[in-house]
């Protein structure tokens, strides 16, 4: 029930709304930082991997690697705050859409006693991609590399309302 309200005062209020998300992602993500590339090859502020930059278009699958689509590039990538902006914005878009169509019977309600939000399941989802989020609510928590998991984001995310 807290959660519920919560929500409601948010939407409200325009408090934790997308904007507030966006920058707590940069911040766990990157610290807030646009030309970043962790040791394992992700990019920017949100920390893309190269197959999400080709589900967005900015890069294409040639052979078993990525390159960059003619007019960008890994630097001018890292350097534009507002293309890492707009790809972020896609991509929670594209997060939302399949989270309403795949997991909407969850929302709102307690799993593995984690309440469920969609901004909870968008973060998850951004971590351990759609399959990290099926995979927690049906009892598994995936871990990343540098062993955050899915739960984690879930739960760190799930006040904001998008």
């Amino acid at each position: 029930m807290r959660y519920i309200l919560l929500q409601i005062i948010n939407k409200l209020t325009g408090r934790f709304g997308y904007e507030d998300f966006a920058k707590q992602m940069r911040i766990r993500e990157s610290g807030d930082r646009y030309n970043i590339e962790n040791s394992l090859g992700y990019l920017g502020a949100y920390q893309f991997s190269m197959a999400r930059l080709c589900d967005l278009g900015l890069t294409r699958k040639k052979g078993n690697k990525y390159v960059w689509v003619e007019g960008c590039s890994k630097e001018r990538f890292l350097d534009d705050e507002l293309l890492q902006d707009n790809c972020f914005e896609r991509h929670v878009r594209d997060l939302t859409i399949k989270i309403e169509i795949y997991f909407k019977e969850y929302l709102n309600k307690t799993v593995n006693d984690v309440y469920i939000t969609r901004a909870g399941l968008v973060a998850g989802a951004h971590l351990g991609g759609i399959g990290g989020v099926e995979a927690f609510l049906r009892g598994e928590n995936r871990r990343d590399a540098y062993n955050t998991s899915v739960k984690d984001y879930i739960i760190s995310f799930r006040d904001f309302v998008i």
